[in-house]
């Protein structure tokens, strides 16, 4: 019998590690990671308004953000799959690269069958 893809699963496993990526290459590589920033932005308003502290501090936070996300797509909570939707989008104009981990997490998170697995809801 064949395996399916568990495109949950491979959601989770992407979000958490390009989280922990950015949280890493932040810390360890500010200037190195603040020039790649600017050469993927077109607009190049990071290199503009922001300095290195800033955009390592705003990488660190986008990472966390990246990595809890994971944590609760693996785990199948609700708001989980609404982040992954809205960081989906952003992907998308992350081309090449982002935009496919885009078009997969938009796809698992909307129109896979997966997306019925995400019943549990954050309890405050």
């Amino acid at each position: 019998m064949e395996e399916k893809i568990n495109f949950r699963k491979v959601t989770a496993f992407v979000m958490m590690l390009v989280g922990i990526l950015t949280i890493i290459s932040a810390i360890f590589m500010p200037e190195t990671y603040t020039k790649l920033m600017t050469s993927i932005e077109p607009t190049k308003k990071i290199a503009t308004f922001l300095n290195i502290q800033q955009v390592t501090l705003l990488a660190i936070i986008t990472g966390i953000i990246y990595f809890i996300d994971g944590y609760l797509v693996n785990d199948r909570y609700k708001e989980g799959m609404y982040i992954s939707v809205v960081l989906g989008i952003l992907f998308l104009f992350a081309f090449p690269i982002g935009t496919i981990i885009g078009l997969i997490t938009i796809y698992t998170m909307l129109f896979s069958k997966d997306r019925y697995e995400f019943t549990r809801e954050i309890k405050l």
